[in-house]
């Protein structure tokens, strides 16, 4: 939540900076290209329940940063509204702390690429400045105790800087519980969530 928060101060921060800064929607054009750099905050939310005691776990995530890149194609749907559909690459660090009552404390760190495909509906709310709804799909290419697929929800706020120039941010809420294992002992439930901070070129 800090980070929202610091990044909406900036936002307001850069707004004298933006005022002649124009997105595709003031340069008439219908279709562009956006490539950009990701900063990656990401972390777990997940519960595991002992079913012969009902013990649960409670996990404590810790998010590190890491960085990613994506590429899009942007496309005006009208007078003030783009849809965005693109491919970009992360990758997803944490540290897992979890307490399970009753038992013991374990920490495990999490590392892994995605493939995330996100699809965001774009709303202008002047020349330099739209918010996004939408969501996506992301692949895991190298993690075996979660599912390889999964989709969430997807918010964004994007600020155009010298015409092509664009920071912004992004917060990835999923929706799939990507936790494998459900054994006769337990159960577990697990979902991702990002914040990231994209910075890149619309051309």
């Amino acid at each position: 939540m800090k980070r929202i928060f610091v990044l909406v101060f900036l936002f307001v921060l850069l707004a004298p900076v933006t005022a002649e800064a124009r997105s595709m929607w003031s340069r008439g054009r219908n279709t562009q290209f956006n490539l950009y750099a990701i900063g990656n905050f990401h972390h777990n939310t997940y519960e595991t329940t002992i079913k012969s005691t009902r013990a649960t776990s409670e996990t404590e995530d810790d998010a590190e940063p890491d960085l990613g890149f994506g590429l899009s194609a942007e496309f005006m749907t009208g007078k003030k509204m783009s849809f965005e559909l693109g491919v970009a690459y992360v990758q997803r660090k944490s540290e897992t702390k979890t307490a399970l009552t009753g038992i013991s404390t374990r920490a495990s760190k999490l590392s892994f690429d995605v493939i995330e495909i996100p699809a965001i509906l774009h709303f202008w709310l002047s020349n330099s400045v739209s918010i996004g709804l939408g969501g996506y799909a992301g692949i895991a290419s190298n993690d075996a105790d979660t599912a390889k697929t999964e989709f969430g929800a997807t918010g964004a706020l994007r600020l155009f800087l010298f015409d092509m120039l664009f920071l912004g941010g992004r917060y990835n809420y999923g929706i799939t519980d990507i936790a494998k294992t459900s054994t006769t002992t337990r159960t577990t439930t697990q979902k991702n969530q990002g914040f990231y901070v994209l910075g890149g070129l619309q051309f």
